[in-house]
């Protein structure tokens, strides 16, 4: 299950060194390459949530130590259901391409629930 993922994204060489036009994606290596660069966008504004709630922990005792664990279980269960939701196109070309969308869609909802933790609300 997860070497197709794996393989799904790995593109050869020449396409993985363009950027894809993911305005006019066709293919579906495009769509699948346009979906992992909004995954690794929303990654990069998880990791920023996580970094400023980690901050805002800091002061929690025993707070770091909690929302590390709750981040590591939370990574388990994104990883584990999407794998899950993409099962429903097993073998298919759109396999990853489901995959990817679901972990950017918990990722989003993950980053607005820990930028609320580092704000206090």
């Amino acid at each position: 299950m997860y070497r197709i993922l794996a393989l799904t994204l790995l593109l050869p060489l020449p396409l993985a060194a363009q950027e894809a036009d993911c305005a006019n994606a066709v293919t579906q290596a495009q769509m699948t390459q346009c979906a992992a660069q909004e995954l690794g966008a929303a990654d990069d504004a998880l990791n920023a949530a996580f970094g400023k709630a980690m901050t805002r922990m800091g002061g929690v005792d025993g707070g770091e130590d909690a929302l590390r664990r709750a981040q590591r279980a939370w990574i388990s269960f994104r990883d584990t259901a999407c794998a899950a939701e993409g099962l429903r196109y097993a073998g298919g070309s759109m396999q990853g391409m489901v995959v990817v969308n679901c972990k950017t869609r918990l990722t989003d909802v993950r980053t607005a629930d820990l930028r609320a933790l580092a704000e206090g609300s």
